[in-house]
């Protein structure tokens, strides 16, 4: 293979420091997330790891056994969508600002073939795939990111993952989908937009915006203020969502007492499509700390251990 025949060479870069480098712009991985198609990781994680407001990130065993059998699966998806490979470049990093002045992307492998080269997203998951199972939107558009960034049309996604067999690599072909790209670019672009002014995604009540508001104000250092009237209209619906929240809950243990109740000493009841099961649980053994603080006080400060300090809200409203 020639250069002429590689123009994904013409964008890729050789970063010294890899986390700067993926701060510094969206990656493929990241388009899910951002987009919201991610159910492990939303915007405001992506908005803090650009802003630099998370914290140091270890993988886990999982992660980097993962990464280990990248080679296998990209070869396993290979000979499953019957590719001769000619060549396997691994871990490309790829940097494209003439399409954004974010765009970049870190592809698991470019494979070389005879009939030009392929992007193939590798991927490691507990989760069963069955043999027609679409994959997941997130990987979807992380790959249509790393075709974008990368000019190669052809691509795939190989997943070592549970099948009805055992262990196997579910393999989808996807040529680049432009309709993909219409879509995200937009939305992309805004929150870019949120990165460089410091100005978080909407707040959302998710825990990941929460995150997002514990990194910004960890601790209070100011005294009152007044509040805005829109502040105080939000505080005073607040206070009436907790209360219907309470009055909810209150409701709900209610109707459970009762169902406890008709049941009585049976563990299980049932009525054509519903079923309530009231189980035996074995009671959990507990630590008494006041009396492991009273009478091993030595010990008690060698395993005592102290949270973060957190932030705590209370809305008053008068009558």
């Amino acid at each position: 293979m020639t250069a002429a025949s590689r123009p994904w060479q013409r964008y890729r870069v050789d970063p010294s420091d890899w986390t700067t480098w993926h701060h510094a712009g969206i990656g493929a991985s990241e388009w899910g997330s951002v987009l919201g198609y991610n159910p492990h990781a939303g915007p405001h994680r992506v908005w803090r790891d650009k802003r630099g407001l998370s914290a140091p990130f270890d993988e886990t065993e999982a992660m980097e056994l993962g990464h280990e059998f990248e080679e296998i699966i990209v070869r396993r998806a290979c000979a499953k969508l019957g590719v001769t490979v000619l060549d396997l470049h691994g871990q490309v990093c790829l940097e494209r600002r003439d399409l954004a002045s974010w765009a970049r992307a870190t592809l698991d492998y470019i494979v070389e073939t005879s009939d030009g080269p392929m992007v193939i997203e590798c991927k490691s998951t507990g989760q069963f795939i069955g043999p027609n199972d679409m994959p997941e939107p997130s990987w979807r558009f992380q790959l249509a990111a790393q075709q974008w960034v990368s000019g190669v049309e052809r691509g795939a996604i190989a997943a070592l993952c549970p099948t009805r067999g055992g262990l196997g690599v579910r393999v989808w072909r996807r040529d680049f989908d432009p309709a993909l790209v219409a879509v995200a670019k937009p939305l992309l672009d805004q929150f870019w937009a949120l990165v460089e002014s410091g100005v978080p995604p909407i707040l959302d009540g998710s825990d990941d915006a929460e995150d997002t508001l514990r990194a910004l104000y960890p601790r209070g250092t100011e005294g009152a203020v007044d509040l805005t009237d829109e502040t105080a209209d939000m505080a005073r619906e607040y206070d009436r969502a907790r209360q219907e929240l309470a009055d909810a809950e209150k409701a709900k243990n209610a109707l459970g007492q009762r169902i406890k109740e008709s049941l009585g000493l049976a563990v299980e009841g049932r009525s054509g499509n519903v079923m309530v099961r009231w189980s035996n649980v074995v009671g959990r053994k507990g630590v008494d700390t006041a009396k492991l603080k009273a009478e091993f006080p030595e010990v008690f400060e060698t395993v005592a251990k102290t949270g973060e300090p957190t932030r705590r809200m209370t809305v008053m409203v008068g009558s």
